[in-house]
């Protein structure tokens, strides 16, 4: 029997029983469609991180405090339990800037807290920052206004720069430039507003304001230490020897032999991104994994539905094989229906999730998201080749089991 003569056969079931029909193909409708979802979405939150933290360059080293003895993940919990590093200063940033590979280094402390103009305020993040701030973070534009100086800086001066959401609640369409604000009681003045950045992973950067770093940490926090700091090196430069001689020399000004005992860790901008990439893959393989259950749950009820309509086509069976088919022909019959409802069912699925993602990707476009979501054609491709392989598998054991029926018990069963 051909291929031809077994879809038209296998049609005619289907459309005689509809109902059975839809139920036995919405699970693969399911599982196609959350596995072509998951592989777009997957893809557009990595090429978005990816986006967001190259932002910065690539050829930049972040540097930031560890609690000694601890992996990364250790860190963050200690800090979240009150635990403070404050081995890691300024003078260590300046000590790294003398290498002849760093074009510019910039160290920083945050803190949250009130600023103040007139009878408005405004809960913003402080960043305390050197004045090469945005020779390493080009992403930051000045709108009015600029920047402060080293000069200022190393004077202590009160000067900070608004970022775009500080500057509107605060003083609205007026200019911010030259205005005094109060915080934490002090007085400074608005020398500069920065241009709209908009959000990264949930970090408003309009609600920032910057103030030099020897100000905030004398001033408003009565420390000496910072929490982090960027490098930024030459383009051409080597950057696992780079990272390498920085710790070097940070080891040797906090007196550490021993490197498992770092109170810092140096990580360039390229192992950032490794770890992202290999993160965001396994968190998709993992999704992917779960969204394919629904795919062998559809395979299931593929199996059950043929033997249901094996059990009501039994006397159908019987009369094709006493007028001479063959144990191969009945197979191949009941493989074909069995794949034919998993491929309806699989292109179904890839319709749906490309109609979806496209109405998604309209959305974020006009929400102004900076995330570029794409149907993985080839990922579709896959999961519905897996879809009809699934059919083969499921629809195996009734052909079978049709396959094998003598005539005669078959035209007795009926």
């Amino acid at each position: 029997m051909s291929i031809k003569e077994s879809t038209k056969i296998a049609l005619r079931n289907f459309k005689r029983h509809r109902g059975r029909t839809f139920l036995s193909i919405l699970g693969i409708v399911i599982g196609v469609f959350s596995v072509a979802l998951i592989l777009s979405l997957g893809q557009g939150v990595k090429g978005y991180v990816m986006n967001q933290i190259t932002a910065f360059g690539t050829n930049i080293i972040d540097i930031s405090v560890k609690i000694p003895g601890k992996s990364t993940m250790g860190t963050v919990t200690s800090m979240a339990q009150g635990v403070t590093i404050t081995s890691l200063k300024q003078e260590d940033f300046e000590a790294i800037a003398k290498f002849d590979f760093v074009i510019a280094q910039t160290s920083y402390n945050t803190s949250k807290a009130w600023i103040n103009y007139r009878d408005k305020e405004n809960n913003t993040l402080l960043l305390m920052t050197s004045h090469q701030y945005l020779n390493i973070d080009q992403q930051e534009k000045i709108a009015e206004g600029r920047f402060y100086t080293e000069r200022e800086e190393k004077s202590f001066q009160k000067v900070a720069v608004l970022g775009k959401d500080v500057a509107e609640n605060l003083f609205g369409e007026q200019s911010a430039v030259g205005q005094s604000i109060k915080i934490k009681g002090e007085s400074f003045k608005v020398i500069g507003t920065l241009q709209k950045r908009g959000q990264m992973a949930g970090f408003n950067y309009d609600d920032l304001a910057f103030i030099p770093l020897k100000t905030g940490l004398k001033t408003l926090l009565g420390v000496n230490y910072v929490m982090e700091g960027l490098v930024k090196v030459k383009p051409d430069t080597d950057m696992p020897l780079a990272v390498s001689r920085i710790e070097s020399l940070l080891r040797r000004r906090h007196n550490i032999s021993d490197p498992s005992k770092d109170d810092f860790q140096a990580m360039s901008m390229d192992q950032v991104v490794a770890i992202a990439g290999d993160v965001t893959t396994a968190l998709n393989v993992l999704l992917i994994l779960l969204a394919s259950i629904s795919l062998l749950v559809g395979g299931v009820g593929i199996m059950d539905i043929m033997l249901a309509s094996l059990s009501e086509r039994m006397k159908e069976v019987g009369l094709r094989k006493a007028v001479g088919a063959t144990d191969k022909d009945i197979l191949h019959q009941f493989l074909v229906e069995s794949a034919l409802l998993t491929t309806m069912g699989g292109m179904i699925g890839i319709i749906l999730a490309f109609m979806f993602i496209l109405g998604l990707g309209f959305i974020i476009q006009r929400l102004g998201i900076e995330w570029k979501i794409s149907f993985p054609l080839q990922g579709a491709i896959v999961a519905l080749l897996v879809s009809v392989g699934i059919g083969f598998l499921f629809g195996l054991y009734p052909a079978r089991k049709a396959a094998h029926l003598e005539p005669i018990d078959a035209l007795q069963k009926e």
